[in-house]
């Protein structure tokens, strides 16, 4: 759960800095200029954690 709030908290925080920005140096436009200024890290955390969340309920399923 706290890996989608992180993902969805990211996403919407890029979102809001991309409204402020007035040029951008990516081919992503607005949007990817944003999300590589605040930082890939909190995406890249949050993938993980969904990840292992999503194995973990794979292998409790499995074992029943």
């Amino acid at each position: 759960m706290t890996s989608i709030i992180l993902f969805g908290m990211t996403f919407i925080g890029s979102a809001i800095y991309s409204t402020t920005l007035t040029s951008w140096r990516t081919d992503a436009g607005k949007f990817g200029t944003a999300l590589i200024d605040i930082g890939m890290i909190p995406i890249i955390i949050s993938v993980i954690l969904i990840g292992s969340g999503i194995y973990f309920i794979v292998t409790e399923m499995k074992g029943e």
